[in-house]
């Protein structure tokens, strides 16, 4: 209910506003709705496609265009697209009491990796060639990077690697939250079930996807 849990910017903010408009709907009018807190997805389990032009692919594209990839302390919640979402969304009967106001589910990985741990050696058992550097020489690196987007794509989010990771940063230790997850499981069959993000065979099939994005074969 607190809005300082939402970042501060207007893409998580219209977010939380959008979560109360809903709420409100639900308590006051008895809509049928559920709020659906829908975390960051990587690629799908059938052909590996994730939007290249993502933070986190970004990131890893600088393997190519850095020759290097941050050794981040952090570990996160990122989940296959799958069909979770129409399940939770569709769990109820007509005859079924309306959902409470207060419930909101979490469609996230239940199954959290660590980034430096798990997903960079991951990278590398799939074939990707990068040096491991620690978050602020590869900030430093990326400064100093070529400024043509073209040649260099992930210079575009130069200033949001700046806001997560620059002059310090980093989401461990800005405190980021642990969300639950059961409800939303007890809903979905596909959420009890998802497949190891950092699974090597996966991880390739994401790469396969991302080097056609970059004009790699």
């Amino acid at each position: 209910m607190d809005p300082a849990h939402a970042q501060n910017t207007g893409y998580a903010r219209s977010k939380y506003v959008a979560e109360h408009i809903t709420r409100n709907a639900m308590r006051n009018a008895r809509a049928p709705a559920h709020v659906l807190r829908i975390g960051q997805l990587v690629g799908d389990t059938v052909v590996g496609e994730w939007n290249a032009t993502e933070g986190v692919p970004m990131m890893i594209q600088t393997a190519v265009t850095l020759g290097a990839l941050p050794m981040l302390d952090e570990s996160t919640a990122q989940l296959p697209l799958l069909s979770s979402w129409p399940e939770v969304a569709e769990s109820g009967k007509p005859s079924d009491p309306a959902p409470s106001s207060d419930v909101v589910y979490h469609v996230l990985n239940p199954q959290r990796f660590h980034w430096t741990r798990d997903m960079l050696i991951s990278l590398a058992k799939a074939g990707l060639e990068f040096e491991s550097l620690p978050t602020d020489r590869w900030m430093e690196r990326l400064r100093s990077s070529d400024r043509d987007p073209v040649k260099n794509p992930p210079i575009k989010l130069l200033g949001w690697f700046e806001s997560k990771y620059g002059h310090g940063k980093s989401a461990a230790q800005s405190g980021g939250l642990v969300y639950q997850t059961g409800d939303t499981r007890n809903k979905s069959k596909t959420l009890r079930n998802v497949p190891d993000v950092t699974d090597v065979g996966f991880v390739q099939l994401m790469l396969g996807r991302l080097r056609k994005h970059w004009g790699q074969h």
